[in-house]
């Protein structure tokens, strides 16, 4: 397992979300379960439930854009970023 940086701001359930820390995992899909334990239903109905990142979330590995539909296929060494970006909103 990998130790990797996770910054996470978004809105679950009408509350704001801010994690910033390190996780132990061996790929980015098993940093989103981890998250999705730590922060419930909101997070797996709003950004991921052990299949495909939700639309309109941007998950970056290392400053790369993954494979949304492929999470497990990111695999972590120690010292890597992850961030997990909402979806852009605006007029």
């Amino acid at each position: 397992m990998a130790k990797a940086s996770v910054k996470l701001l978004t809105t679950l359930d009408g509350k704001l979300i801010k994690d910033d820390g390190e996780l132990e995992a061996v790929s980015v899909a098993q940093v989103l379960e981890q998250l999705a334990t730590k922060h419930g239903d909101g997070f797996r109905e709003e950004i991921y439930s052990g299949g495909p990142v939700k639309n309109y979330y941007i998950v970056l590995h290392n400053g790369v854009i993954i494979d949304r539909e492929h999470p497990e296929e990111s695999l972590l060494a120690d010292g890597d970023t992850v961030h997990i970006f909402p979806p852009v909103s605006g007029g």
